[in-house]
């Protein structure tokens, strides 16, 4: 949670663009958070006995594998635009 505001500070062009980087970058993660748990436990169900935790473990993994191909092709994009390697 520390690294999400320079991350996204440094996606910026200009300096007057950092507070609308950080305003739709935190409220991405807002929605995120507030909707995962709600969504793993419908996905989960009500079953006392042996409930299938399979269900939530893939929509967990999914989430996360998404989020990082985000990262990664944002990461490419600044990559690109800067001209080095080094973001």
């Amino acid at each position: 949670m520390s690294l999400i505001a320079p991350a996204l500070a440094s996606l910026a062009r200009h300096f007057g663009e950092i507070g609308i980087r950080l305003g739709f970058g935190f409220m991405i993660v807002s929605i995120a958070g507030l909707l995962g748990a709600p969504v793993a436990g419908y996905l989960l169900g009500n079953g006392l006995v042996d409930p299938p935790w399979w269900k939530p473990n893939v929509f967990s993994g999914l989430a996360i594998s998404i989020g990082a191909a985000s990262f990664s092709t944002a990461w490419w994009i600044q990559r690109r635009r800067k001209g080095t390697s080094v973001v």
